[in-house]
């Protein structure tokens, strides 16, 4: 499990790394009040999404 600023950045598994996945947040020049907001959640062993 990784962190940064107290918000979960990622899952790691060591044992099935077809299931890690990663989370993104908004970023400072977000529009208003979205500042920190999750926008989205990748699974990393997932075909479909590239």
């Amino acid at each position: 499990m990784t962190c940064d600023h107290h918000r979960l950045t990622g899952i790691s598994y060591s044992d099935h790394p077809e299931n890690n996945v990663k989370y993104y947040y908004d970023g400072r020049n977000a529009s208003y009040k979205r500042i920190g907001c999750l926008v989205s959640v990748i699974e990393i062993g997932d075909r479909s999404l590239g």
